[in-house]
Protein backbone atom coordinates (compact mmCIF):
# COMPACT_ATOMS: atom_id res chain seq x y z
CA UNK A 1 0.00 0.00 0.00
CA UNK A 2 1.11 3.55 -0.46
CA UNK A 3 1.40 5.73 2.42
CA UNK A 4 2.25 8.48 0.38
CA UNK A 5 -0.77 8.51 -1.94
CA UNK A 6 -2.76 7.94 0.99
CA UNK A 7 -1.79 11.15 3.02
CA UNK A 8 -1.69 13.30 -0.23
CA UNK A 9 -5.50 12.68 -1.13
CA UNK A 10 -6.04 13.14 2.90
CA UNK A 11 -4.27 16.21 3.13
CA UNK A 12 -6.12 17.47 -0.48
CA UNK A 13 -9.32 16.23 1.43
CA UNK A 14 -8.42 17.87 4.65
CA UNK A 15 -7.54 21.19 2.94
CA UNK A 16 -10.65 20.91 0.81
CA UNK A 17 -12.88 21.04 3.89
CA UNK A 18 -11.01 23.43 5.77
CA UNK A 19 -11.51 26.10 2.58
CA UNK A 20 -15.14 25.03 2.30
CA UNK A 21 -15.57 25.89 6.32
CA UNK A 22 -14.07 29.10 5.84
CA UNK A 23 -16.96 30.09 2.66
CA UNK A 24 -19.30 28.80 5.02
CA UNK A 25 -18.36 31.80 7.75
CA UNK A 26 -17.22 34.26 5.84
CA UNK A 27 -21.33 33.47 3.74
CA UNK A 28 -22.62 33.60 7.22
CA UNK A 29 -20.97 36.47 8.46
CA UNK A 30 -22.05 38.75 5.57
CA UNK A 31 -25.33 37.32 6.39
CA UNK A 32 -25.10 38.76 9.58
CA UNK A 33 -24.28 42.17 9.10
CA UNK A 34 -26.48 42.71 6.50
CA UNK A 35 -29.60 41.49 9.31
CA UNK A 36 -27.55 43.85 11.57
CA UNK A 37 -27.80 46.53 8.92
CA UNK A 38 -30.93 46.38 8.22
CA UNK A 39 -32.10 46.43 12.07
CA UNK A 40 -29.52 49.40 12.39
CA UNK A 41 -31.82 51.16 9.30
CA UNK A 42 -35.26 50.52 10.56
CA UNK A 43 -34.18 51.53 14.65
CA UNK A 44 -32.96 54.55 12.54
CA UNK A 45 -35.68 55.50 10.96
CA UNK A 46 -37.97 54.54 13.80
CA UNK A 47 -36.11 56.89 16.15
CA UNK A 48 -36.44 59.46 13.49
CA UNK A 49 -39.92 59.16 12.12
CA UNK A 50 -41.68 56.76 14.76
CA UNK A 51 -42.80 53.30 13.89
CA UNK A 52 -45.18 54.22 11.09
CA UNK A 53 -47.74 57.15 9.71
CA UNK A 54 -50.02 57.47 12.99
CA UNK A 55 -47.37 56.81 15.39
CA UNK A 56 -45.51 59.78 13.48
CA UNK A 57 -48.50 61.76 13.54
CA UNK A 58 -49.87 61.74 16.81
CA UNK A 59 -45.89 62.70 18.31
CA UNK A 60 -45.77 64.92 15.48
CA UNK A 61 -48.87 66.81 15.20
CA UNK A 62 -49.58 69.96 16.87
CA UNK A 63 -51.83 69.53 19.88
CA UNK A 64 -54.65 72.42 18.60
CA UNK A 65 -54.43 70.41 15.28
CA UNK A 66 -54.69 66.49 15.85
CA UNK A 67 -57.03 66.26 19.26
CA UNK A 68 -58.47 63.34 21.16
CA UNK A 69 -62.19 63.18 20.97
CA UNK A 70 -63.25 60.57 23.63
CA UNK A 71 -66.95 60.89 22.43
CA UNK A 72 -66.02 58.74 19.32
CA UNK A 73 -62.53 57.10 20.83
CA UNK A 74 -60.66 58.49 17.67
CA UNK A 75 -58.08 61.25 17.12
CA UNK A 76 -59.35 63.90 14.65
CA UNK A 77 -57.75 66.80 12.80
CA UNK A 78 -59.72 70.43 13.50
CA UNK A 79 -59.75 73.88 12.49
CA UNK A 80 -59.46 75.61 9.11
CA UNK A 81 -56.42 74.02 7.56
CA UNK A 82 -54.47 71.51 9.36
CA UNK A 83 -51.46 69.90 8.26
CA UNK A 84 -53.21 66.05 7.34
CA UNK A 85 -52.20 66.16 3.65
CA UNK A 86 -50.70 62.89 2.55
CA UNK A 87 -49.68 61.43 -0.85
CA UNK A 88 -51.51 57.87 -1.66
CA UNK A 89 -50.54 55.50 -4.45
CA UNK A 90 -47.40 57.98 -5.71
CA UNK A 91 -43.75 58.70 -4.69
CA UNK A 92 -43.21 61.97 -7.04
CA UNK A 93 -42.79 65.51 -6.37
CA UNK A 94 -44.94 67.42 -5.99
CA UNK A 95 -48.04 64.94 -5.36
CA UNK A 96 -49.97 64.80 -8.38
CA UNK A 97 -53.36 66.72 -7.56
CA UNK A 98 -55.47 63.21 -8.07
CA UNK A 99 -53.28 61.48 -5.45
CA UNK A 100 -53.21 63.94 -2.80
CA UNK A 101 -55.82 63.02 0.30
CA UNK A 102 -56.19 64.44 3.66
CA UNK A 103 -56.69 62.41 7.01
CA UNK A 104 -59.92 62.71 9.01
CA UNK A 105 -58.23 61.24 12.57
CA UNK A 106 -56.59 58.04 13.68
CA UNK A 107 -58.96 55.25 15.06
CA UNK A 108 -56.99 51.65 16.63
CA UNK A 109 -54.09 53.49 14.77
CA UNK A 110 -55.60 53.30 11.56
CA UNK A 111 -55.51 56.36 9.24
CA UNK A 112 -58.72 57.89 7.81
CA UNK A 113 -58.05 59.74 4.50
CA UNK A 114 -60.27 61.94 2.44
CA UNK A 115 -59.69 62.59 -1.53
CA UNK A 116 -59.30 66.26 -2.03
CA UNK A 117 -60.74 66.61 -5.24
CA UNK A 118 -64.02 65.21 -5.88
CA UNK A 119 -65.66 62.47 -8.59
CA UNK A 120 -68.83 62.47 -10.41
CA UNK A 121 -71.75 60.17 -10.09
CA UNK A 122 -73.81 60.57 -12.93
CA UNK A 123 -76.41 57.99 -11.74
CA UNK A 124 -78.90 58.23 -8.98
CA UNK A 125 -77.48 55.23 -6.41
CA UNK A 126 -79.07 54.01 -3.19
CA UNK A 127 -76.85 53.45 -0.41
CA UNK A 128 -75.90 49.70 -1.44
CA UNK A 129 -75.73 50.66 -4.92
CA UNK A 130 -73.26 53.28 -3.96
CA UNK A 131 -70.75 51.48 -2.69
CA UNK A 132 -70.92 48.60 -5.04
CA UNK A 133 -70.25 51.13 -7.42
CA UNK A 134 -67.73 52.67 -5.66
CA UNK A 135 -65.76 49.27 -4.52
CA UNK A 136 -66.04 47.74 -8.57
CA UNK A 137 -62.67 46.24 -8.75
CA UNK A 138 -62.94 46.93 -12.20
CA UNK A 139 -64.81 49.84 -13.23
CA UNK A 140 -65.10 51.66 -9.38
CA UNK A 141 -62.74 54.35 -7.94
CA UNK A 142 -61.57 51.02 -6.49
CA UNK A 143 -59.96 49.74 -9.30
CA UNK A 144 -58.16 52.81 -9.91
CA UNK A 145 -56.18 52.31 -6.37
CA UNK A 146 -53.22 51.37 -5.27
CA UNK A 147 -54.93 48.81 -3.13
CA UNK A 148 -52.22 47.46 -0.70
CA UNK A 149 -52.17 49.94 1.93
CA UNK A 150 -56.06 50.10 2.24
CA UNK A 151 -57.95 48.61 5.08
CA UNK A 152 -61.74 46.71 4.50
CA UNK A 153 -63.41 49.00 6.95
CA UNK A 154 -66.62 48.51 8.07
CA UNK A 155 -69.16 50.88 7.00
CA UNK A 156 -72.36 51.92 8.41
CA UNK A 157 -75.40 54.14 7.37
CA UNK A 158 -77.46 54.31 10.57
CA UNK A 159 -80.62 57.15 9.90
CA UNK A 160 -79.79 60.26 12.19
CA UNK A 161 -82.52 62.28 13.00
CA UNK A 162 -82.85 66.25 12.63
CA UNK A 163 -82.88 66.78 16.34
CA UNK A 164 -79.46 65.61 17.37
CA UNK A 165 -77.83 65.80 13.73
CA UNK A 166 -75.32 68.54 16.00
CA UNK A 167 -74.30 66.62 18.81
CA UNK A 168 -71.20 64.60 17.57
CA UNK A 169 -71.68 61.73 20.60
CA UNK A 170 -75.52 61.21 19.50
CA UNK A 171 -74.98 61.03 16.09
CA UNK A 172 -72.01 58.93 16.17
CA UNK A 173 -74.18 56.37 18.28
CA UNK A 174 -76.74 56.33 15.48
CA UNK A 175 -74.76 55.65 12.19
CA UNK A 176 -73.47 52.93 13.34
CA UNK A 177 -76.46 51.19 14.61
CA UNK A 178 -77.39 49.68 11.57
CA UNK A 179 -76.16 46.56 10.19
CA UNK A 180 -72.22 46.99 8.89
CA UNK A 181 -71.07 46.66 4.88
CA UNK A 182 -67.67 45.03 4.54
CA UNK A 183 -65.85 47.11 2.29
CA UNK A 184 -62.67 48.71 1.07
CA UNK A 185 -64.20 52.23 0.10
CA UNK A 186 -66.77 54.71 1.90
CA UNK A 187 -68.45 57.97 2.08
CA UNK A 188 -67.41 60.41 5.14
CA UNK A 189 -69.98 60.76 8.32
CA UNK A 190 -71.50 63.44 9.27
CA UNK A 191 -69.89 62.42 12.63
CA UNK A 192 -66.21 63.05 10.66
CA UNK A 193 -67.66 66.79 9.79
CA UNK A 194 -68.76 67.24 13.45
CA UNK A 195 -65.18 65.94 14.67
CA UNK A 196 -63.70 68.55 12.32
CA UNK A 197 -64.89 71.57 14.16
CA UNK A 198 -62.30 73.28 16.66
CA UNK A 199 -63.20 75.22 19.73
CA UNK A 200 -63.77 78.21 16.91
CA UNK A 201 -65.98 76.18 15.21
CA UNK A 202 -63.37 76.27 11.96
CA UNK A 203 -64.00 73.43 9.85
CA UNK A 204 -61.83 71.97 7.42
CA UNK A 205 -64.01 69.16 5.94
CA UNK A 206 -66.83 72.28 4.88
CA UNK A 207 -66.46 71.73 1.43
CA UNK A 208 -70.42 72.22 -0.07
CA UNK A 209 -72.54 69.65 -1.45
CA UNK A 210 -70.30 66.65 0.24
CA UNK A 211 -72.28 63.70 0.32
CA UNK A 212 -72.27 62.14 3.66
CA UNK A 213 -72.70 58.10 4.25
CA UNK A 214 -75.19 58.98 7.05
CA UNK A 215 -79.02 58.64 5.97
CA UNK A 216 -82.19 60.53 6.96
CA UNK A 217 -85.04 59.12 7.63
CA UNK A 218 -88.25 61.43 5.94
CA UNK A 219 -91.96 61.52 7.39
CA UNK A 220 -92.59 58.90 5.15
CA UNK A 221 -90.05 56.14 6.02
CA UNK A 222 -87.67 56.79 3.20
CA UNK A 223 -84.24 57.27 3.77
CA UNK A 224 -82.17 60.39 2.20
CA UNK A 225 -78.73 61.08 2.36
CA UNK A 226 -77.58 63.72 4.64
CA UNK A 227 -74.85 66.65 2.68
CA UNK A 228 -73.58 70.00 3.09
CA UNK A 229 -75.20 72.87 1.92
CA UNK A 230 -73.06 76.08 2.88
CA UNK A 231 -71.79 75.25 5.87
CA UNK A 232 -75.09 73.56 6.65
CA UNK A 233 -76.10 70.03 7.34
CA UNK A 234 -78.90 69.09 4.54
CA UNK A 235 -80.65 65.77 3.20
CA UNK A 236 -81.58 64.54 -0.11
CA UNK A 237 -82.72 61.55 -2.24
CA UNK A 238 -80.99 63.14 -4.99
CA UNK A 239 -77.37 62.80 -5.34
CA UNK A 240 -76.94 63.00 -8.70
CA UNK A 241 -74.93 66.77 -8.71
CA UNK A 242 -73.49 66.23 -5.08
CA UNK A 243 -69.36 66.36 -4.62
CA UNK A 244 -68.31 62.10 -3.84
CA UNK A 245 -65.35 62.29 -2.06
CA UNK A 246 -63.80 58.87 -1.57
CA UNK A 247 -62.99 57.32 2.15
CA UNK A 248 -60.83 54.58 3.25
CA UNK A 249 -58.48 53.61 6.01
CA UNK A 250 -54.77 52.66 5.48
CA UNK A 251 -53.84 49.10 7.13
CA UNK A 252 -52.23 49.21 10.52
CA UNK A 253 -48.25 50.26 10.43
CA UNK A 254 -48.32 52.31 6.60
CA UNK A 255 -44.80 52.81 6.46
CA UNK A 256 -44.07 56.52 7.13
CA UNK A 257 -41.68 58.05 4.00
CA UNK A 258 -41.42 61.51 5.01
CA UNK A 259 -43.40 65.12 4.57
CA UNK A 260 -44.76 67.37 7.16
CA UNK A 261 -48.71 67.15 6.28
CA UNK A 262 -48.76 70.90 4.26
CA UNK A 263 -50.26 70.78 0.92
CA UNK A 264 -47.19 71.65 -0.41
CA UNK A 265 -45.26 68.85 1.23
CA UNK A 266 -48.04 65.98 2.32
CA UNK A 267 -46.82 62.69 4.27
CA UNK A 268 -45.37 59.96 1.96
CA UNK A 269 -46.07 56.74 2.72
CA UNK A 270 -44.94 53.11 1.91
CA UNK A 271 -45.45 49.77 1.94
Amino acid sequence: MNNKGFLSTSMVYSFFLVFLLMILFIVANMINNRILVSRLVSDIKEDIYGNDLADFIMDAASDTELIYNAEINSYRFVGANPNNYVCFGSTTTPCPSDNLYRIIGITNNQVKIIKVNSITVTTNYAFLELLNYLNDTDTGFYATLNSSNINRTNWYSGNVSEDIIQNLADVYSAEISSDAVVDWVGLPYVSDFLGANDEANNNWLNVSNTLFLTQHLNDLGTSEYYYLNNGVINYTSDITTLIIRPVFNLKNYTAFNGGDGSQNNPFMIGG
